[in-house]
This record gives structure tokens, C-alpha cells and sequence, in this order.
């Protein structure tokens, strides 16, 4: 059944609680039965079907191009007009057919009201807002144009906070620091003041700001917002406003060096010999490869660390030959050189357990070990050890001073038995760093 839009309202009813929502198909009505979305809205205005919407729609400042965009609100009998609960005009004003009113010009028998003619205690309506301001009404029931005066919404309250406070390692001492904060509704952030725990402090209108520490710890720092709002300064914390960094101390100063090249027979009879090479590297130094020169014109490259346990060489003939190992190191960034050699010698004329001593000394084949009970270098035929009484791996063993310097090359002697053949054991002196004893029992 249509309703009625308009109506003398002479009392109280039932139906003045209503909000209306169905066609309005009266002689009221701007658009006969109304329109209930934006496209049958265009559609109307483009039919025109009294001939005089278009002039209607202009009175009230509306054109085709506005028809779109719109939000759903209500138009109230008491003149507001709202979306939601939201108030965005008070004083709203229609127009309708054949009740007299304001006229508008060229138009049949159409005048401006007031919505206090609504039967209804409202009536759905299509808002346009324009940047958040009321601009017009249609409603829906009947197609009829509304004004009114739009509302001020009140100023919103400012709002700010601190956000985060986030740390970026740049070097060991040197850290860079960036605050994220917000301001709206007025306040603006003006500025940044850090304070890095170290007693020292900044203030900057950047929000990234880089600082250095003198010396190592962990340090806490903290950051303010500067907002400007309501024409005074607030600085402003907050729960994720502080970090703990922490300086590391500087490092131990780079030691790289070789220790000693050694060398053993593993095979006599194609005289293969097997090289054993020990290097220091520590406090951030790294070996990166070894290039070995077996003096006889071989040569065997970029040996890396863990290839050094199978290096070997086979020389064709007897004779004195000089190895020497170039150690490339990283140090700092740059590469290192550092060089050791041993002295190689194949002959029947040495001791082949100790092959620097002629083979009838009498001290040939002694070695070193440690005495298990009173934890003490000493001296014993290699034919006489005893590995329940010598303790070829005990720590404080290793510990003792070592018996040569640490770094430098040896030099070792190969002989052996019998001509052209070759016989020799390794030759292993006791380091503080590595354990030989057990060395010298699996060559």
C-alpha cells in the first residue's frame, strides 16, 4: 500500500514512531513511487517523468553528476537529518507536490517545506557528504530533495603517542637509532630526544639518529616524542620507547703463524712422503689455504684446512730437498702471507727414528714423552714405551713448556735401509698446543 510523505500533522498517532521505507506513489511525490538505489535514482532524473524534476533538483543545488555517492541515512520529522546515530544537518527542508509552500519556479505546483509535514517520524533517504559535510538529501520513499543547514561535527581531540624505539648495529661501538611515533586531530611531532644510557644525549628532528660508545657494556636507551599541540610542547614516552644495546669488547688482536712443517716416509719404496703442517690463528685470523713447493719442482695449490691432514708427495730419486709451505691467512679483511720449510734429506746414513742424528748414535730413536706419575718431560727409547706408564694424552702433560719455539720451520732428515730403498719414521718434537705423543704413535 503507498504511503503518504506529507501530511497536516494535527496530533499524536502510532505511526509517528515510524520510519518509512516503501514507495510513495501519491501525487506528492517528486519521483512517483520514489527510488530505492543510485541507478534507478539516475534513471528517474533521466526519464523525467513530470518534466519538471530537473528544475526541482536545481532549486536544491542538485545535478545528474550528484547523483551518485551516497550514504544510507533518515531524514527526522524534527529536522535532522542523520547517518547512524550521527547528526550532519539540523533545520532540513523538502519540497512536494500540491501543498503549497515556497514555489519553485516552472515546476507543477511544487513548493519548499518543512519536514515537521512528515507523517512518519522519519523517512530513509540517500546523504551526500561532501569532505565530510552534509550537501543534500533525496528520500528514497518518494524521490523529494532535502536541505538543511549541515552540522560542525566537533573538533576531534588531538592524539600522539611514542610508538617504538628500534636499534641498528652499524660497527661494535657505533649504533643508529629510529623512533616511530604518531600525532593526529592538531598535534604534529616536532622532534626526537634520545638519551643513550651513557650519560650522553641528543635532540633532533630526525627520527633516526646515530650515536658511539666509548667503551664496552650494555646501555639502555630512551626516546621522547616533541609534539605540538594546542599551542604548547609535550614530549611524550612510551612502553616500546626504550632499547637495550649492547657493546661488545674489542677483539684479541689477530695472531697467525706457522708453527712447524714436518714430514714422514709412508712409503719406501716409491719414497712418498707425508707432510704434517701446525699453525696458529686466533683472535679473528683464519687460515684460508696453504700452497705447498716440494723443492724437487712440484708444486700442489690451495690447500684448504681440511686437506692439510692428506698432503703427500712421491720424489723420483734420493737426495736434499727443501719444502716450503706459503700459508695465505685472513687477517682483518686482508691476506697474509707467512712461510715455513723443511729440509728433507734421503740417504742410508741416518737414524731413521730420529733422522737429524747419524744411525750408530746412541741416542738415535729417543723421543720425548710424558711420565704419567710426576706429569714430567722425559726421554726414553721409543722401543722402551710403555703406554701404562707414559701418558701419551694427559692434559697437564700438554701443558708443560714446550721443548722448541712455537713458530719457525724444522728440519727434518729422511733415511734408511739399504741401498735404494727407503725406511724412516716421523720425527715428532712436543708442542704446548697439540698433542705429539699420540702424533708419534699412529705415524
Amino acid at each position: 500500500m503507498a504511503s503518504t510523505v506529507f501530511a497536516l500533522n494535527v496530533g499524536p498517532s502510532t505511526a509517528n514512531a515510524a520510519i518509512d521505507n516503501t514507495p510513495d506513489c501519491d501525487n506528492v511525490a517528486i519521483i512517483k513511487c520514489g527510488a530505492f538505489s543510485e541507478s534507478e535514482l539516475r534513471s528517474e532524473y533521466d526519464k523525467n517523468t513530470y518534466g519538471d524534476l530537473h528544475r526541482v533538483y536545481s532549486a536544491f543545488g542538485i545535478s545528474r553528476s550528484d547523483l551518485s555517492g551516497f550514504e544510507n541515512g533518515v531524514v527526522y520529522r524534527n529536522g535532522d537529518v542523520k547517518i547512524g546515530d550521527k547528526v550532519v544537518a539540523t533545520n532540513a527542508m523538502t519540497a512536494g507536490r500540491n501543498y503549497g509552500g515556497t514555489p519553485i519556479a516552472n515546476t507543477k505546483n511544487v513548493g519548499k517545506y518543512s519536514v515537521s509535514k512528515f507523517v512518519d517520524e522519519g523517512q530513509t533517504a540517500f546523504i551526500k557528504m561532501v569532505n565530510g559535510k552534509f550537501s543534500f538529501a533525496i528520500v528514497k520513499a518518494c524521490g523529494n530533495p532535502v536541505t538543511g543547514t549541515p552540522k560542525t561535527p566537533p573538533k576531534p581531540k588531538p592524539t600522539y603517542s611514542c610508538d617504538s624505539l628500534t636499534a641498528k648495529k652499524i660497527s661494535r661501538t657505533e649504533f643508529e637509532f629510529t623512533a616511530t611515533g604518531a600525532a593526529a586531530n592538531g598535534a604534529k611531532v616536532t622532534g626526537y630526544r634520545f638519551t643513550f644510557g651513557d650519560g650522553k644525549s641528543t635532540t633532533s628532528t630526525s627520527r633516526t639518529v646515530p650515536h658511539t660508545y666509548s667503551k664496552e657494556g650494555s646501555y639502555t636507551v630512551e626516546v621522547e616524542i616533541r609534539v605540538e599541540v594546542d599551542g604548547s610542547t609535550k614530549y611524550v614516552s612510551g612502553g616500546n620507547c626504550d632499547v637495550t644495546i649492547k657493546v661488545t669488547p674489542p677483539p684479541a688482536k689477530p695472531e697467525y703463524a706457522c708453527d712447524s712443517l714436518s714430514a714422514r716416509i709412508t712409503n719406501k719404496e716409491n719414497r712418498t712422503i707425508k707432510y704434517t703442517l701446525r699453525y696458529t690463528a686466533e683472535g679473528g685470523a683464519s687460515l684460508k689455504s696453504v700452497d705447498f713447493n716440494f723443492g724437487d719442482g712440484s708444486t700442489r695449490q690451495g690447500v684448504t684446512p681440511s686437506q692439510l691432514s692428506d698432503v703427500e708427495h712421491s720424489y723420483a730419486r734420493d737426495g736434499s730437498f727443501t719444502t716450503t709451505a706459503t700459508l695465505h691467512f685472513n687477517v682483518a679483511k686482508e691476506v697474509k702471507d707467512v712461510k715455513c720449510s723443511v729440509k728433507i734429506t734421503i740417504s742410508p746414513e741416518v737414524c731413521p727414528e730420529n733422522p737429524t742424528l747419524p744411525k750408530d748414535s746412541p741416542d738415535c730413536g729417543v723421543i720425548e714423552v710424558c711420565e704419567l706419575s710426576s706429569k714430567q718431560i722425559i726421554k726414553i727409547k721409543e722401543s722402551e714405551f710403555d703406554a701404562s706408564k707414559h701418558s701419551k694424552d694427559d692434559a697437564d702433560c700438554q701443558e708443560t713448556p714446550e721443548v722448541l719455539p712455537s713458530t719457525g720451520p724444522e728440519s727434518f732428515v729422511m733415511g734408511g735401509l739399504g741401498l735404494g730403498s727407503l725406511t724412516a719414521a716421523g720425527y715428532y718434537l712436543r708442542s704446548s698446543r697439540r698433542n705429539l705423543i699420540n702424533k708419534l704413535l699412529n705415524r
